[in-house]
Formats: structure tokens, sequence, C-alpha cells
């Protein structure tokens, strides 16, 4: 029993411990993101994933420079966008509802051709494929499977 709560107390300090360096909505953590764009690492698309909050819905700037940003990181750098996906605490289902709406002209095509070769788990890469179709469908896009 004493192990048990010590460890119930070790991974709840090293999970809130993990959270505080997570700075939602952040402009800077986009900034670099994008000034990287050719050259990104994990740390920094694991940075922009944590970035994505429900709060940041009322931050205009930071809502349409994400969603563009997010495309591009999936685009340019599919492999990464996918471990980071699965190693942080994601806000899977604001990720997908960014990639279902698209707010500028993207060629979906090629980042659903990105996302279907990639390996990762199929649950996952079926989340994500079928929310480029959603997107597809709602810009008048088709695509080929």
């Amino acid at each position: 029993m004493k192990y048990s709560l010590i460890l119930f107390l070790f991974l709840f300090i090293c999970s809130f411990e993990g959270s505080l360096g997570c700075d939602k909505c952040d402009i800077e953590v986009l900034s670099v993101v994008n000034q990287n764009m050719d050259n990104l690492n994990l740390k920094m698309v694991t940075d922009f994933i944590c970035t994505f909050d429900s709060s940041c819905q009322i931050n205009v700037e930071y809502s349409e420079w994400s969603n563009e940003t997010l495309f591009k990181v999936i685009d340019k750098a599919t492999d990464l966008y996918f471990v980071a996906f699965q190693l942080d605490d994601v806000e899977t289902s604001l990720i997908l509802d960014e990639l279902e709406n698209p707010i500028m002209d993207v060629d979906i095509q090629r980042i659903y051709n990105r996302v279907k070769s990639i390996p990762v788990q199929d649950s996952i890469k079926s989340l994500h494929l079928n929310s480029l179709l959603i997107a597809a469908g709602r810009s008048g896009q088709l695509i080929l499977r």
C-alpha cells in the first residue's frame, strides 16, 4: 500500500510538472515553429501541439495561425507530428476539428497521401484521414484514396 501511494504521488507530480511547461495559445511557439519549418525537431513539434486548447478559440490571431501551422507541420514533418501526437497530452478532438476546418487553401490530397503513408497506429491514422476527408468535402476538393 505504501509503495502504491508513493507511485501515485510520483506520477501525479510528474504529470502536474509536465503541464506547467506547456503554455496554451502561445504565439511565440507558433513563431518558432514557423521560423524553423524546414528544420523542425521533436521538441518544437511537441511544444506546438501542446499549445492547442479550447480556451484559444477567443484568441483570433492564435486560432488562425495555429490552424495554418498545423497543416504546414503535418505536410513538412509528418513523422515528427505523429510521434509528438502520441507522446504528448494532446487535445485530440480539438486538433482533429482544426484539420476538418482549414482556414486557408491547402492541398489536402498531398497531406492525405503523407498521412496515409506514415507508419502509425491505425486508429490514429484513421482519425486524421477521416478529418482530412471532411476538410476536402467542405472545400470542394476530391480526394483519391
